[in-house]
């Protein structure tokens, strides 16, 4: 029953984590690049900060202790603030405005002219 507890209390913080960023990641990409985009964000996103740091923890505790991990979660986790501060908001962003205009090499611009 405590693992129950536990593994439903954890899923539920990754949800309150994740979900506003799979609602966010889209908007943050013009129409024609936006799942793309977000896909791409994510997966990136998550071996950067899934699969590397780990890595470095390793190195971190073998040459100064654990608490160097810490310090290094500590770090990271001002870096991850600092970025969603930077994002811009888009709430105020008609999304239809946010498309990506035709280039001029288009067939449908061209032969609509």
């Amino acid at each position: 029953m405590t693992f129950g507890i536990g593994v439903t209390v954890t899923l539920s913080i990754f949800g309150f984590a994740y979900g506003p960023a799979g609602a966010y990641l889209p908007e943050l990409f013009r129409s024609h690049y936006r799942y793309t985009g977000a896909g791409m964000a994510q997966s990136f996103a998550g071996i950067a900060g899934g699969a590397i740091p780990p890595l470095f923890a390793a190195w971190l505790a073998a040459m100064y202790g654990s608490w160097a991990i810490g310090v290094f979660l500590a770090v990271v986790a001002l870096i991850s603030m600092f970025c969603v501060l930077a994002l811009h908001e888009t709430r105020s962003i008609d999304l239809a405005d946010a498309s990506v205009e035709k280039s001029e090499n288009d067939p449908e611009r061209t032969s609509q002219a």
